[in-house]
């Protein structure tokens, strides 16, 4: 079985394009023999965010009678991430993945739709669902599930959880602050200097220092937008 992974640029609500969306370290093509454990671990170690690992549905092609042979995963279903365990199982036995390294997609921005049961919700999804996969398929302990980790958190980055932390005493109905903060233990409690400095910024920061990040990013990033718009 083979799957095609290709980049997508972000863009806005109105398809506007703002930047290009990494994958890896570099653009160059790879391919990858995911059944076999030294080329997985390569692979991984070279991917920057978890579309590497095949997050991103549309950013995928593959031949759907090969798609049909592969066993329905029912414990994921309903999980956001059915589709990535399909090809992890297929992986078992045998899986090629090939990157082309070209921008094929734009994705429109703006519009999650998994966002209505709040940011904390959505942080669920992504952390517990794609670890709860690195454990199924590789082990809790294994080399792979802390290479799904970072790339987790290259994904979920510090104003993400800043803004999640806000959230939490701006709507404490909606968003709950235990449960942001067990994801957060879950995705960054690897040993190492990033991990560490971003646990400890995000309990201890005031988040006046964030709200001031955060409209300085804001000014910014329209002025960074404008600028793409008009070239």
């Amino acid at each position: 079985m083979m799957s095609i992974i290709c980049k997508h640029s972000n863009c806005d609500r109105d398809m506007r394009v703002f930047n290009e969306h990494p994958v890896f370290h570099t653009d160059e093509v790879r391919v990858a023999e995911l059944g076999e454990r030294a080329q997985r671990l390569v692979y991984l170690k070279e991917g920057v965010t978890s579309e590497a690992l095949f997050s991103f549905m549309s950013g995928l092609i593959i031949r759907r009678e090969k798609w049909l042979f592969v066993e329905d995963q029912d414990r994921f279903m309903g999980s956001c991430w059915a589709h990535a365990t399909r090809l992890l199982a297929a992986a078992q036995v045998q899986l090629r993945v090939c990157y082309v390294g070209e921008m094929w997609l734009g994705k429109r921005g703006d519009n999650d739709s998994f966002l209505d049961k709040g940011i904390v919700n959505r942080l669920r999804i992504a952390v517990d669902g794609y670890q709860d996969i690195a454990n199924r398929y590789f082990g809790k302990d294994s080399e792979e599930a802390a290479q799904v980790r970072r790339l987790l958190r290259n994904d979920l980055k510090l104003p993400v959880w800043m803004y999640a932390r806000r959230r939490t005493s701006d709507v404490p109905e909606l968003e709950n602050r235990k449960e942001l903060d067990r994801l957060m233990e879950a995705c960054f409690s690897d040993p190492g200097l990033s991990p560490w400095l971003t646990r400890n910024t995000y309990r201890y920061a005031p988040i006046m220092v964030y709200r001031v990040f955060l409209f300085f990013y804001h000014v910014s990033f329209r002025l960074y937008r404008l600028a793409k718009i008009r070239n």
